[in-house]
């Protein structure tokens, strides 16, 4: 007989797009017996990590498309990078590119798209509205039934916040950001019995991800895709109590681990959804989405109502920029600035990085460029390391945070132990990792070994008595696998 390896077979989403329920459980992918597992999230809120590359958007898509399957389900989706986990369910059908066989308008596949800061806390403040009133409005029907959980049904439909990279808006460093992460903890916190959940995606499952103990006490239906990629990806502390759970044993994109309060952590894979799939669901459940309910509208008020309108979507329109447009910031010469590497919204994994990047340009940000003529003044520059070849390193994060941390330790060096510890907690890196790229640099000439045994230690060849403090640039770091 010949077995088959369901985790190694790509999928696609099934084309049953027939009615589901947030009660009979929303099917989320497929373990390694081919049999579907569902997410019941009437109460739980959701977590799923996984690197870039990993199928994480894809699954996102894929959840999407269960929820608009869902009667008792309204969509609100928060994605700060330009909304983009959400425009293929809202563009077609406000375009008009979707044609459904009455001749009717199809509506979005999802009830509310947030790309911006602004429209984000909108639908935040909405959505806080919605569950104190709801406890307000209901209580006569919460009596008749005789619960604290509020009947949830087509009339009365649970609304799914679905937040693109929400755990790492709550740890982000900014302080505009960090005033939406709050927001998004109210959420969690005061709406659950009023039928408001959330399902959060991250880059990785680290300590910095799963410390906020209300992520663990509410999200209890967790997914990990792993795609092999070590950085980042600690299973234990992801599905606490779990045995056995190892990253090799899902290399595959789309493949990972998944736990639920119904079905413990094991291994599962979730379908590939196309394009094409997304419109036709979005056309297939026009009709079958639920109205907000009359007292949750009116708590949201205008905010919600027109959230549509021509003025509110203008940025959905506005995506295309342009190939040539070039960035138009002053660059000073001379000057060495580690830290651009990561002008970008941060994830928490890449904030350790910029902070030993910015003490490197901190104490030696006077270098000269790579690749530029010396000049006749060059003798009255301070001396400084040139890492700006670093600009262009396509290593991960924790990574270039141990090269970074390699350089920080000066002429006394630093071992593989301590370099694991300081990225520990922001990364998850092991010892056995940093060792490999200790390894590697001392092949390439990056770093050299002073002593040996307990006594060995790292020191980058720029603080080495030969090293020429002028013109030195760091080799490329290969990318560890």
């Amino acid at each position: 007989m010949t077995t088959v390896n369901v985790l190694e077979q790509e999928r696609t989403y099934p084309t049953d797009y027939s009615t589901l329920s947030l009660h009979t459980g929303i099917p989320w992918g497929y373990r390694t017996n081919a049999q579907q597992i569902l997410a019941y999230l009437r109460e739980q809120c959701a977590l799923i990590v996984g690197p870039t590359g990993s199928g994480k958007t894809n699954m996102v898509h894929a959840i999407l498309a269960g929820f608009a399957r869902a009667e008792d389900v309204l969509t609100w989706v928060i994605d700060l990078n330009a909304g983009s986990a959400g425009l293929p369910w809202v563009l077609p059908a406000l375009n008009g590119q979707i044609v459904r066989e009455d001749g009717k308008p199809v509506r979005p596949g999802i009830d509310w798209l947030a790309g911006t800061f602004d429209e984000a806390m909108t639908m935040l403040d909405a959505a806080v509205r919605v569950a104190k009133q709801r406890k307000m409005g209901y209580q006569a029907l919460l009596s008749k039934a005789n619960t604290d959980l509020l009947p949830i049904s087509a009339k009365i439909p649970q609304i799914m916040l679905v937040i693109d990279e929400g755990a790492e808006i709550l740890v982000s460093p900014d302080r505009q950001v960090r005033k939406l992460g709050e927001k998004i903890l109210e959420v969690i916190r005061i709406a659950r019995a009023m039928g408001v959940r959330t399902v959060l995606t991250a880059l990785g499952a680290t300590g910095s991800v799963l410390s906020n103990l209300m992520i663990r006490r509410e999200a209890k239906v967790r997914v990990a895709l792993t795609g092999s990629e070590t950085e980042g990806m600690d299973l234990s502390k992801m599905f606490p109590g779990s045995r056995g759970l190892r990253v090799d044993q899902a290399p595959y994109k789309g493949a990972g681990f998944m736990g639920t309060p119904e079905s413990p952590a094991a291994l599962f894979k979730a379908w590939r959804i196309l394009p094409n799939q997304i419109r036709e669901i979005t056309a297939a459940t026009s009709d079958r989405h639920p109205r907000l309910d009359d007292v949750s509208a009116k708590a949201a008020g205008p905010a919600y109502a027109r959230r549509w309108d021509a003025d509110r979507t203008a940025w959905m329109r506005d995506q295309a920029v342009s190939d040539d447009a070039g960035d138009d910031s002053p660059v000073t010469p001379g000057a060495l600035r580690l830290s651009a590497l990561n002008e970008q919204q941060e994830s928490p994994e890449d904030a350790l990085a910029r902070r030993f990047r910015e003490e490197i340009d901190a104490q030696f940000g006077t270098a000269p460029e790579p690749h530029t003529t010396e000049q006749d003044d060059v003798a009255e520059r301070p001396v400084g390391l040139n890492l700006s070849a670093l600009r262009d390193e396509q290593d991960s994060p924790a990574q270039q945070a141990a090269l970074a941390a390699l350089i920080a330790a000066g002429p006394a060096g630093t071992g593989a132990s301590a370099i694991a510890r300081t990225l520990a907690d922001g990364f998850g890196t092991t010892r056995q990792t940093v060792v490999g790229w200790l390894k590697t640099w001392l092949t390439d000439g990056t770093a050299v070994r002073v002593g040996e045994g307990t006594k060995a230690r790292y020191v980058h060849r720029s603080h080495t008595p030969t090293a020429d403090r002028l013109s030195l640039v760091v080799p490329h770091a290969p990318h560890v696998v």
